[in-house]
């Protein structure tokens, strides 16, 4: 049967966004996000183009691992959209940003996902964590909240990530990496206002409050549980 679902309003920091949509493509940023003001981490993707509907509609899986020796570590995240594209980013655990919303997804166990199309659409996912998901990163939080990791130990291990990369768009830029003051939505409210969406309920597809599209026209994508790695690739 059809089911009419009216979706929340979500709220961004409007400086964040003008920010990641001004940046070149393709390009990831970390930050946070209101629903019903509750804050939540954020992971924002801008593809190198157009994820098909049939690509969105299977979700994605989110996977980490951590990059670097011992005296240095960097956090690589895994964004792959099944028979479609797997996209990754490196964050230096070291920066503000980075320590506040990984805390605040730590704690939580939630967080939403956000893929900006070329045509300026935008695709919302919302994960909750059963069980604790991100149990790699959890265990390895002590190391990454008292991380020294500099720029030029950034820049080596991108470097380093690039040369195993066979298609340089999978490894995407971070943007938006020092904007703290964005952090807080309400200081600068940007609303994305949902459409109605129609979801059709199968016996094979997950229908559930995790999901949420906010994206014209679109109907709401499928949410798979995030996987997690959390281990320590040493080079």
């Amino acid at each position: 049967m059809n089911v009419q679902h009216l979706l929340p309003r979500l709220t961004l920091h409007r400086q964040f966004a003008e920010d990641l949509w001004a940046a070149k493509a393709p390009c990831f940023a970390l930050g946070m996000v209101e629903e019903r003001q509750e804050p939540m981490g954020l992971l924002a993707l801008r593809p190198p183009k157009a994820m098909p509907k049939e690509a969105m509609a299977l979700g994605f899986n989110f996977g980490h691992t951590l990059v670097g020796n011992a005296d240095f570590e960097v956090v690589q995240l895994f964004f792959e959209f099944y028979g479609f594209a797997t996209y990754s980013v490196l964050l230096n655990p070291n920066n503000p940003l980075v320590k506040q919303v990984l805390s605040h997804m730590l704690a939580s166990k939630q967080y939403f996902f956000l893929a900006l199309a070329p045509d300026a659409t935008v695709t919302a996912f919302r994960a909750e964590f059963e069980a604790d998901r991100l149990a790699g990163l959890r265990e390895h939080w002590p190391r990454l909240q008292n991380s020294r990791t500099n720029d030029l130990q950034y820049q080596k291990a991108v470097k380093a990530i690039q040369k195993q990369t066979q298609d340089p768009d999978a490894l995407l830029t971070w943007v938006c990496r020092y904007q703290v003051d964005c952090l807080d939505p309400r200081k600068d409210p940007l609303e994305l206002t949902p459409r109605v969406t129609l979801i059709l309920h199968q016996k094979d597809t997950l229908i559930d409050g995790e999901r949420i599209a906010i994206s014209p026209g679109m109907t709401s994508p499928r949410i798979s549980r995030p996987g997690s790695a959390g281990l320590l690739s040493i080079y």
